[in-house]
Parts: structure tokens; C-alpha cells; sequence
């Protein structure tokens, strides 16, 4: 019976020991936010950019002597 409980306190300070290091450990940092690549497109190369929503009445944008 002293083997059972032996066997049982082994595998609760393994499990402590795990929980210990999962919530101890540091945390990666991160250098900032993602960013994701909508075009290849330049700015320099836009000259108008239209947004058409669906419940909404479509936004553009145009360039008027270059700004």
C-alpha cells in the first residue's frame, strides 16, 4: 500500500513540476503588431482608391496635383 501512495505523490510533484514551468516560463516577446500585405502596389502608384460598401455609399479617395 506504501508503493500506491509513493506512485501517487511521484506523479503529483511531476505534475506540480510541469504546471510550475508551463506558468514560470517567460513569455516570447514581440517585436509589434503583425503586418500583412494587402498589394504589391507602391503608394507612389495610386493615383484613386474607391471603397463601395455594402450598406453604405461608396468612399474614394483621388490625388489632386500629386497629394
Amino acid at each position: 500500500m506504501i508503493k500506491r501512495w509513493l506512485t501517487n505523490l511521484g506523479l503529483l510533484v511531476l505534475i506540480a513540476g510541469i504546471v510550475a514551468f508551463l506558468y514560470l516560463r517567460p513569455e516570447p516577446e514581440q517585436d509589434g503588431p503583425e503586418v500583412h500585405e494587402i498589394s504589391d502596389l507602391k503608394l507612389a502608384d495610386i493615383s484613386r482608391v474607391q471603397i463601395e460598401f455594402p450598406t453604405r455609399a461608396p468612399v474614394s479617395f483621388e490625388k489632386v496635383d500629386g497629394y
